[in-house]
């Protein structure tokens, strides 16, 4: 049993264009202890995934060290945290390398990929939008 789960996701509008992430951190009996958006300037949309991963696992230290399942919609993502799919591109490769050193911070960090359906998943996609909505992103 996992003693965080953490729920991100990140988008672009335009790729590139106007980007942002959120998160979700629950502990273990599905208390919610984070909600964090942000909104990043131009990116990308594995950018912004990948920030959005990288900010929760900084926010989740302040939780706990112990067991941790990221649950993201972004499968290129997982694949490359979970080590399935190299990371080609430098720019990824330096978010990689930064989430891989956050990891360190707990007893283990598992990934897991959900359809964009998933409620966290969908909530997370609501408050990254919301965001963008509020700095005037285009749609």
């Amino acid at each position: 049993m996992a003693d965080m789960r953490i729920y991100t996701d990140g988008g672009s509008r335009g790729n590139p264009g106007p980007a942002a992430f959120a998160l979700l951190i629950y502990d273990s009996k599905g208390k919610l202890l984070e909600s964090h958006s942000e909104y990043i300037g131009e990116s990308t949309n594995n950018v912004a995934e990948y920030r959005g991963i990288l900010k929760a696992l900084k926010m989740a230290r302040n939780h706990g060290k112990g067991k941790v399942v990221c649950t993201m919609d972004s499968e290129l993502v997982i694949m490359q945290l979970s080590g399935k799919y190299k990371v080609k591109k430098p720019h990824l490769r330096e978010l990689y390398e930064m989430v891989k050193k956050e990891e360190k911070n707990f007893s283990s960090v598992e990934y897991t990929h959900v359809r964009r359906e998933d409620e966290y998943i969908a909530l997370a996609d609501m408050m990254l939008n919301r965001t963008l909505d509020n700095v005037g992103g285009r749609k």
